[in-house]
């Protein structure tokens, strides 16, 4: 019993020592304001992160913690303690200023143009916030691909199956040329927009009547319209309905049945539209950005439902360095059968000089008719994708608002025999690779 007695002393004793060595809020508060003034950032931060677990806190710790954060350059964190600032001091304006810039520099835009909804005009006015204009940013990008060759024209055509009629494609080459736009619509709305123009040339090889024939080079052209409404009504949570339409013409050879022309071919188009529907939000979480995401198409007249999750991390604090990890689920239905896609996506984002951004893209699986809700890109080619890989150079100029960016993609995919009666029974699964660079240039007004 005296043992036990001694040990309860002894940590009763304990604990009341360090209660007598806790600072006081004015020890604090001086020690906190000495280190502020002299620019010891590490020390604020420590002695301002104490005392709140201690039960301390106030409106000018919370900004002295925010500002020595935000001189380490570690925006989300910066951020969060501007935010507890703002509940203690609502409207104070070197608060809102700097939340609005820890947004800009920490990749939350949407949470910026949110926040200046709050400013009174005399702050817009001293931090030169042109809330009139409605474009945010435009850009302008062109992309070229090539891969194929002779060797797996002539393969397809000696392996493609002529006991049942169907096609199978090789694409060639393609350029895309695509255009952005976004602008505002009051302080809570953002509305994208793209329009892309895709020429794609392409190898068919037509089974009918037990033989298989090899079409000359065709020339698909795609035009594809994307529409995101991005809605930020509380900082840190932003909602977008997103919208594809795509139409294409594939040109297709037909004989003359009667007049001069009897026996000869024509060239004619057949034309196809395709659209998504999805739904994105995306949740910040100090660090950490979650998404969700959803969609349905109907790609190459099936069906397709998709589940999508995102989850990104800024290690920093800034982006100086980031990754997003995202999955998918592709559920995909035709002509009475159903297969599920599961695919993955990585990607870095690293500082590398002081103009100058690496971005690294890994997306594997094994997936066709896919849209993805997170880039607002539709796969809707009747090809098979393995795996897609590559590397983006992005230089921005946030002197003059412009930023410039250079990609390289590999991709590795299957051509694919689809048969006219049952489109999901895939045969002759043909390998091959191709390769793409990317370039463009985004003007921020």
């Amino acid at each position: 019993m005296k043992f036990f007695l001694t040990i309860f002393l002894l940590i009763f004793s304990l604990e009341a020592a360090f209660a007598q060595q806790a600072p006081s809020f004015v020890e604090t508060d001086k020690a906190t304001y000495q280190a502020y003034v002299k620019g010891e950032w590490g020390k604020v931060i420590c002695l301002g992160t104490a005392a709140i677990e201690r039960g301390t806190d106030y409106f000018y710790l919370r900004m002295r913690i925010a500002y020595a954060y935000f001189m380490k350059a570690q925006y989300r964190k910066a951020a969060g303690h501007y935010e507890h600032a703002l509940a203690l001091n609502e409207g104070d304006p070197i608060a809102l200023e700097y939340l609005y810039y820890s947004y800009l520099y920490a990749g939350r835009a949407a949470d910026a143009r949110c926040l200046s909804g709050r400013f009174p005009e005399s702050l817009k006015k001293s931090m030169k916030l042109n809330d009139k204009s409605e474009v945010v940013s435009a850009g302008l990008n062109i992309t070229y691909a090539s891969g194929s060759n002779d060797e797996l024209k002539n393969e397809i055509l000696a392996t493609a199956p002529t006991e049942q009629d169907g096609f199978q494609s090789l694409p060639v080459s393609w350029v895309n040329y695509q255009a952005t736009l976004a602008h505002r619509l009051g302080d809570h709305v953002l509305l994208g927009h793209s329009v892309s123009l895709l020429y794609k040339d392409i190898y068919s090889v037509d089974a009918a009547d037990g033989a298989a024939t090899l079409s000359d080079a065709r020339t698909i052209r795609q035009f594809n319209y994307n529409l995101s409404a991005n809605m930020t009504f509380s900082e840190g949570f932003t909602f977008a309905p997103l919208i594809s339409y795509i139409n294409y013409s594939v040109p297709v050879a037909s004989d003359s049945a009667t007049g001069v022309g009897q026996g000869r071919q024509s060239a004619q188009s057949m034309s196809f539209s395709e659209h998504s529907f999805g739904l994105r939000a995306s949740l910040e979480l100090g660090l950490f950005r979650a998404s969700l995401a959803g969609a349905r198409s109907n790609f190459f007249e099936g069906e397709q439902t998709l589940g999508a999750l995102a989850l990104s991390v800024f290690p920093s604090g800034n982006l100086n360095l980031y990754y997003t990890a995202s999955a998918y689920l592709n559920r995909q239905s035709k002509d009475g059968a159903s297969e599920s896609q599961f695919v993955h996506k990585h990607e870095i984002g690293l500082k590398v000089a002081e103009h100058l951004w690496l971005e690294v893209l890994a997306m594997q699986g094994d997936f066709t008719n896919l849209y993805d809700p997170f880039s607002e890109i539709s796969y809707n080619s009747p090809e098979r994708y393995r795996t897609i890989a590559g590397l983006t150079l992005v230089v921005p100029f946030f002197e003059v608002g412009i930023t410039g960016f250079l990609g390289y993609r590999y991709i590795r995919s299957e051509s694919i025999f689809i048969p006219y009666e049952n489109a999901s029974d895939i045969t002759n699964r043909t390998p091959f690779n191709f390769q793409s660079i990317t370039g463009g240039i985004t003007w921020t007004f």
